[in-house]
């Protein structure tokens, strides 16, 4: 005798007043049973199953019990139809789940284990072929009891995984870096060598790599670069050689009046590099230069801490009694690293994040990486502060319009405005 017990609230204010809360109800499974029924609150079920819930349980031939899928007086099954706005994965994902379903509200014996569900369970199959959810080979019971036990099984292991990697997670060391691309070799390799050179066996690390985007700066940039198509500056465009005395000669390799650039000076005599920059042009940063070799010859002119290139130079024309810059120029060549975009670069003037700075310290990192020897760049130019100072432009724009189909179009070049 199998023996449900329910409970139910009432819903009559009535009774609550008079106190009863719950009332209780019991069924009896009594199959082919003879008891009569004295009491209205429990009910005897004589039939070969014993429903509960949405399962039945019977009892077999052979006095086993067992369990199977239980369908309710009149029920109707439906499924949902390709008519209806879900997407393709729930579609995909219900006749799957009703296989599961059955399967596991199913006890398998000799008899049923080589049968389909469609067999098995007819009206359940019908209402998915009407709903057009049936797709490919029915499973049989057993097979579908077998593909539940492998999910249950990766399931596990899969939990054992994710435990293990959360222990691990506790006792590990985490490195956050930056999506860059100047790393020849990746970070975690450089770590576990390090790792392997000192023995390091307690380091367990984790590499997390993070890639900052922000569209709104995309967006800013791509619109700033429009705007500015075949806009000049005026006071920074560059200019013809005026350099006199030479017979028409620059004298500078044809890069005197360059401007906003990250030049390169090679010492003939040594062959040594001086790397440095300026925001005026080219010339008047080597007549710069020239003054403060110029001043190391005179004791008697009191000058500002001379740089790498003044010490250098000095030392190499200290058989001079004077040193004109036309003596200088014979013991040096030049040459143009990096040219920046004066519009963009000015911005940045006088900030930590200077463009023109940050581009030589970068030239500088380069030659010290393929040949330390061979540079005469001291720390300060690495570790100085920016000295540049914005200025106002005077903009001169060569274009019409800023739409990208007609960059390449050619078109009559407006007056000069002047902006304060």
């Amino acid at each position: 005798m199998i023996v449900n017990w329910r409970n139910e609230f009432q819903d009559s204010v009535n009774t609550l007043a008079e106190g009863d809360y719950l009332q209780f109800t019991c069924s009896i499974w009594l199959p082919n049973g003879k008891a009569k029924e004295h009491n209205k609150m429990v009910s005897i079920e004589r039939g070969k199953g014993f429903p509960y819930l949405d399962m039945e349980l019977i009892w077999s031939e052979q006095k086993e019990l067992q369990f199977q899928v239980y369908m309710k007086p009149n029920q109707q099954l439906k499924y949902l139809n390709k008519g209806s706005t879900h997407t393709g994965a729930v579609f995909k994902a219900i006749p799957k789940g009703v296989y599961q379903r059955l399967a596991k509200l199913t006890t398998m014996t000799e008899m049923n284990g080589n049968l389909t569900l469609k067999e098995i369970y007819p009206k359940h199959f019908k209402a998915l072929e009407h709903a057009n959810l049936v797709k490919g080979k029915i499973p049989t019971l057993r097979e579908t009891k077998l593909e539940i036990e492998t999910l249950k099984m990766l399931s596990e292991a899969s939990k054992a995984a994710k435990e293990k990697k959360g222990r691990e997670r506790k006792r590990a060391i985490y490195f956050c870096a930056g999506y860059s691309k100047t790393w020849i070799t990746p970070i975690h390799k450089t770590i576990q060598a390090l790792k392997d050179r000192f023995e390091l066996t307690w380091l367990r690390f984790s590499m997390s790599y993070h890639r900052f985007t922000n569209l709104r700066e995309t967006l800013q940039g791509d619109l700033q670069g429009k705007i500015n198509l075949g806009v000049e500056s005026k006071d920074f465009m560059k200019e013809d050689c005026n350099c006199k005395g030479n017979k028409g000669d620059c004298n500078y390799d044809g890069i005197c009046r360059d401007k906003v650039v990250v030049y390169e000076i090679t010492c003939k005599d040594t062959g040594m590099v001086y790397i440095g920059q300026t925001q005026q042009n080219f010339k008047g940063r080597m007549v710069g230069h020239h003054s403060d070799v110029s001043a190391l010859h005179n004791p008697e002119r009191i000058t500002k801490r001379s740089d790498s290139y003044a010490k250098h130079f000095a030392h190499q024309l200290q058989n001079w009694e004077t040193v004109p810059p036309k003596v200088q120029r014979e013991h040096y060549s030049s040459k143009i690293l990096w040219q920046g975009n004066p519009i963009s670069a000015v911005k940045t003037f006088g900030t930590q994040n200077c463009t023109l700075c940050n581009r030589e310290r970068l030239e500088i990192f380069k030659r010290f990486k393929n040949n330390p020897q061979s540079l005469i760049n001291s720390c300060g130019e690495i570790y100085g502060g920016c000295l540049h100072r914005p200025k106002f432009h005077r903009y001169s724009n060569k274009q019409t319009s800023t739409d990208d189909s007609k960059k390449d179009e050619k078109v009559k070049p407006r007056k000069a405005t002047t902006e304060v």
